[in-house]
């Protein structure tokens, strides 16, 4: 549910924003925080909904009243911080694929195929713009860790 309405948020950043950063800046921060509204069975949505049509109303306050011209005077280390809270938030939410569905920590065999998988991916993503800007890494970095998951781990974990 999360990611639905990030992508919401993003597609109106694009049509009716001015920046390009905007998409990937507010969805990755929106699809990490929103996805507390929403429990694994459904409750929540309606709240969600509503947080994100609040969030809206507020943007659109802030501009009729352009408050974004006070956004310099916001210090550094204000800006600093809240970009770390955010990357703890979503590094946070990334120890979930260590976890089985009973909320237990991986062991053995699966531990490794999930430790090998991300770590294939994260040295993709930081080796991949070094060598061409012309195929997104993130892309080759699924569909790597899709054959890689194909052709090796279901055989080798017997699923």
């Amino acid at each position: 549910i999360g990611l639905h309405a990030a992508w919401v948020v993003g597609l109106i950043c694009a049509l009716f924003g001015g920046r390009p950063g905007m998409i990937s800046g507010s969805a990755g921060a929106l699809a990490s925080v929103s996805a507390g509204f929403v429990s694994a069975d459904g409750t929540g949505v309606e709240e969600l909904f509503l947080s994100v049509l609040g969030a809206g109303l507020l943007v659109l306050v802030a501009a009729a009243f352009r408050v974004g011209r006070f956004l310099p005077l916001v210090p550094a280390t204000v800006m600093i911080g809240f970009c770390n809270g955010l990357a703890v938030v979503i590094g946070k939410a990334q120890l979930a694929w260590f976890t089985d569905r009973d909320g237990q920590w991986l062991d053995g065999r699966v531990l490794w195929c999930t430790a090998v998988q991300c770590l294939v991916a994260f040295g993709i993503m930081v080796v991949m713009p070094r060598i061409t800007r012309k195929l997104p890494a993130s892309l080759i970095a699924l569909a790597i860790g899709v054959l890689i998951e194909e052709l090796f781990f279901r055989s080798w974990l017997g699923g």
